[in-house]
């Protein structure tokens, strides 16, 4: 089976344009969903700013519009197809999407967060001229309150318990800038315990 699609990179400018994906298969489709990576391949998902303006056995056209109020959309995309009488998807390629924008800025202060090995808690101060909301990591039962807000200067608490394991393993705590939509960039913290 061949399956590919191309290109496997668009890069946008800030004033938007059009994008062109062609689609090189032997394969008969049914149907074809344009999704994040990682989603379920019958969810459609278009990119952000985007619309699908020609649709044909062999390539996809977006029309893409300006997008001048954020620094960058960055999407990881995958085409699937469905055959014939088929219930399952199958991958035909990804799809990176960036466009290009002015300047986000934000931050998380302190950018290390210590935390004693018997838990406690701490303030942090979010920075961020978008709308955020925080991503913990993989330590176990910390929260942070409030996890999302609007652009400008917020106190968040983060509650650390008890260690879970002897080892106490270090995390990370992201900040996640978005459109309102779509993430568009991130900043990220050290959590580690002392």
């Amino acid at each position: 089976m061949i399956k590919r699609i191309s290109p496997e990179a668009v890069d946008i400018p800030a004033e938007g344009g059009r994008v062109e994906l062609a689609i090189d298969t032997n394969v008969s489709l049914s149907g074809r969903r344009l999704v994040r990576e990682g989603f379920d391949p019958t969810d459609v998902c278009i990119p952000p700013y985007a619309a699908l303006t020609e649709e044909k056995p062999d390539r996809l056209v977006f029309s893409v519009e300006p997008n001048p109020s954020i620094e960058r959309v960055w999407l990881n995309l995958e085409l699937y197809a469905c055959e014939p009488d088929a219930e399952q998807y199958c991958s035909l390629g990804k799809v990176t999407w960036h466009q290009h924008g002015k300047g986000v800025s934000g931050s998380i202060t302190p950018a290390t967060i210590k935390v004693p090995r018997e838990g406690g808690e701490r303030e942090l101060e979010i920075k961020c001229d978008h709308e955020w909301y925080l991503l913990p990591g993989a330590m176990p039962g910390f929260t942070v309150t409030p996890a999302s807000g609007q652009p400008g200067i917020t106190t968040v608490r983060l509650a650390a318990p008890f260690a879970v394991s002897g080892r106490g393993e270090d995390s990370l705590l992201r900040l996640i800038v978005t459109d309102g939509k779509d993430a568009i960039c991130a900043f990220i913290a050290n959590i580690t315990r002392v």
